[in-house]
């Protein structure tokens, strides 16, 4: 990422809030070597928030090329954004590392280019769900992928079925030729890679425990939330 956008509309009563927001904005974008460059501010009825990030890539890592025996991985813990939209529609407080994951998602850009250099050969950001974004990888390669609901590595307190269903994540689930190092990308980056299922022949579906779904999903739906 090199540069961002940011387009503010905001409301009479978050006008006291819009210098921290932006700040927050500022602090991510710089974690990453970006700038905000520009945008606009103006006042209306309701808050909306436009980013548009402007970047480059020497060889994007796609959807397609993944093959029958490649393996699968996926970054960090899941399930905390979806414990933490859960605490906030039922009106409570979410405990503080699942709000952290909510509301500050960190971009794996490092570890996505880490990813890229050692043999990955396609890959996503689940921000859909890890189901749903496993069957967008299986539609655009035409594989079944079986992945293991057993393995999935969760955030604490939340049940395997939230951890591969919920939406927000931002991780990022690839595909490997041969096995990646995970001990070594723990190491670099203090985040946990997990093998979490494999690719085989078959018609576009991914496999949990023994259940198939047919691709392509709905997946995680920002509207009904």
């Amino acid at each position: 990422p090199h540069a961002l956008l940011l387009a503010l509309t905001v409301p009479s009563d978050w006008r006291d809030d819009v210098a921290e927001l932006a700040d927050g904005v500022g602090e991510l974008a710089a974690s990453v070597g970006a700038s905000v460059v520009g945008g606009n501010l103006t006042a209306g009825d309701a808050l909306s928030l436009t980013i548009t990030v402007i970047g480059s890539a020497r060889s994007p890592m796609p959807r397609t090329g993944i093959r029958p025996g490649n393996t699968l991985y996926v970054t960090g813990t899941l399930g905390g954004p979806q414990a933490a939209l859960a605490a906030f529609l039922a009106g409570s407080t979410p405990p503080d590392a699942a709000r952290a994951r909510f509301a500050r998602p960190v971009p794996r850009i490092a570890e996505a280019r880490w990813l890229a250099g050692h043999g990955c050969v396609a890959g996503i950001d689940i921000s859909d769900g890890l189901l749903a974004d496993a069957e967008n990888l299986a539609a655009a390669s035409a594989v079944r992928i079986v992945l293991d609901a057993a393995s999935i590595p969760l955030h604490p307190g939340v049940s395997a079925a939230d951890a591969a269903t919920g939406g927000e994540e931002y991780e990022l689930l690839v595909a490997a030729r041969t096995p990646l190092d995970t001990v070594a990308f723990t190491q670099r980056f203090g985040l946990p890679l997990t093998r979490i299922g494999t690719v085989v022949e078959g018609a576009a579906a991914v496999v949990a425990d023994g259940l198939a779904r047919v691709a392509n999903p709905a997946g995680h739906s920002h509207f009904s939330a």
